[in-house]
């Protein structure tokens, strides 16, 4: 580790490769459609229960969530959240 040579292998990525945050890089109109949402999908033994796609910082709740599938006499749980979990 050097603190007087720049980037990966002495090779600097300034002005080249530079962060950005998530709503600047929303703001570029060259980047594809599919960065601008996110895809929740609820699986259970294989099967496809629910696939959700929302933009980035949307919030849903247990509402949105599939039914569990059953299982013999039991049913499962989804992993509901519990109480005070940030939203999505």
């Amino acid at each position: 580790m050097s603190d007087s040579l720049a980037g990966v292998d002495r090779v600097s990525y300034q002005d080249k490769a530079e962060p950005i945050s998530y709503r600047q890089l929303l703001a570029r109109t060259d980047i594809p459609d599919d960065f601008r949402t996110l895809t929740l999908t609820f699986v259970a033994d294989g099967k496809t229960l629910r696939t959700l796609t929302f933009p980035y910082g949307a919030s849903f709740n247990v509402s949105f969530y599939p039914q569990a599938p059953r299982q013999g006499r039991l049913l499962r749980s989804l992993g509901h959240p519990h109480p005070g979990s940030p939203d999505l």
